[in-house]
């Protein structure tokens, strides 16, 4: 199985921001500095949340309510936005070089 590359650079800027947030959470010892920059780590995932209405569902378990599964859906949710926009570009450049305006 091939993987995408888009999608896995994507991947990668991401993990990268995430992590770094996450160090400066752990690195603080205000509470409210720390909620906040874990917030900001993962806004893909509570955004996916949110518009799905799954906010009962994920208080509900435990498991689901914490940072690492946010930012393992954030990082399935930034491959597929890179797996998607790539076929975008493939899209257009086939039809750019079609001589379709």
């Amino acid at each position: 199985m091939k993987l995408n590359r888009p999608g896995l650079i994507l991947c990668g800027a991401y993990a990268a921001f995430s992590l770094l947030l996450t160090w400066f959470s752990y690195s603080t010892a205000d509470i409210k500095s720390r909620v906040f920059f874990e917030q900001v780590a993962v806004p893909p995932a509570i955004l996916l949340i949110g518009a799905l209405g799954f906010e009962k569902t994920v208080m509900l378990h435990p498991w689901m309510n914490t940072i690492p599964m946010f930012f393992v859906l954030s990082l399935v949710l930034m491959y597929l936005v890179g797996w998607a926009l790539s076929g975008v570009r493939r899209m257009l450049g086939k039809r750019d070089r079609s001589g379709h305006n």
